[in-house]
């Protein structure tokens, strides 16, 4: 299914008419469970940092994708999200897979609201995979590396363009439509490891 996008604004005093065209891709991966392992120390429930663990089927094709999630209602922004291709599980069966950390601290919280929180009993993270064209998939890499701060200025340089495919005036961003595969996790115990869904519940030796 193809998408089309028109805006029209007035930027500096002009008015000003923007069009993007995307086009969906085919589900690449669905998401079947989702889980979390703590990586910090007990006593320590200020700045903490979580495995988040995925299980799912990976399509044949090669394909490229948005993380993201939320906690809660708390929507996770670009900042604390990622992209990533499939190379190294195309077509697999995945179990169990380290897809992305969760390190909330008090800095994130304050950044970034209620999606940085302290992991409690009782909290919902939902973990939500994308399925994305290439196109976006350099247009995020692009956009991290020259502003979010992912490269190290002194080992690459900055791209002087992030890719686009949004026409008009000197706009810079990316319209896309994507497939979409989502499971969510209640936070039991803050501090438990995977075994509860490795193991079926056993505890690990």
């Amino acid at each position: 299914v193809t998408y089309k996008l028109e805006i029209d604004a007035a930027v500096n005093g002009q008015n000003n008419h923007y069009e993007a065209v995307s086009t969906m891709e085919k589900p690449g991966f669905e998401v079947t469970d989702v889980d979390y392992m703590y990586a910090g120390k007990p006593d320590v429930q200020l700045d903490s940092l979580w495995t988040i663990a995925v299980w799912g089927q990976d399509s044949p094709f090669t394909s490229y994708y948005y993380v993201t999630a939320s906690l809660n209602e708390a929507a996770f922004p670009l900042a604390l999200s990622l992209a990533m291709d499939d190379k190294y599980f195309n077509g697999q069966k995945v179990v169990c897979f380290p897809i992305t950390t969760l390190y909330q601290t008090y800095a994130t919280r304050q950044q970034f609201g209620d999606c940085g929180k302290y992991l409690e009993p009782g909290d919902v993270f939902t973990l939500n995979v994308y399925t994305i064209p290439k196109d976006y998939y350099d247009f995020y890499m692009g956009f991290v590396s020259s502003s979010v701060g992912a490269a190290v200025p002194m080992l690459q340089s900055q791209p002087a363009n992030c890719p686009t495919n949004i026409e008009g005036g000197d706009a810079v961003g990316y319209f896309v439509a994507c497939s979409s595969s989502s499971a969510s996790v209640v936070i039991d115990n803050p501090f438990r490891p995977y075994y509860q869904k490795l193991f079926g519940g056993f505890p690990m030796p």
